[in-house]
């Protein structure tokens, strides 16, 4: 890549970023048709990872709830220990 395309590719990336920081813009990128990543604001981020971190927690609360124990003795016995 020589230099002026390095150059324009920077400027481009850096004119993106600000529309998107400034609209609050998503951005999706597509290879042939099929949608293959996405650009979003941090904050989508952070709330996707709290949505996920909420879901998780419950599936674990679900499981808790089940009054499910078993001795060390069939816990061994079953791994062949």
């Amino acid at each position: 890549m020589d230099k002026n395309s390095k150059n324009s590719l920077q400027e481009y990336f850096a004119n993106l970023f600000n529309q998107l920081f400034l609209n609050k813009d998503k951005v999706v990128i597509y290879n042939y048709d099929r949608k293959v990543n996405s650009i979003v604001q941090i904050e989508d981020v952070e709330l996707l990872e709290e949505l996920e971190d909420d879901y998780y927690c419950s599936l674990a609360d679900q499981e808790l709830q089940k009054d499910e124990s078993f001795s060390w003795d069939s816990v061994k016995s079953e791994l062949g220990l």
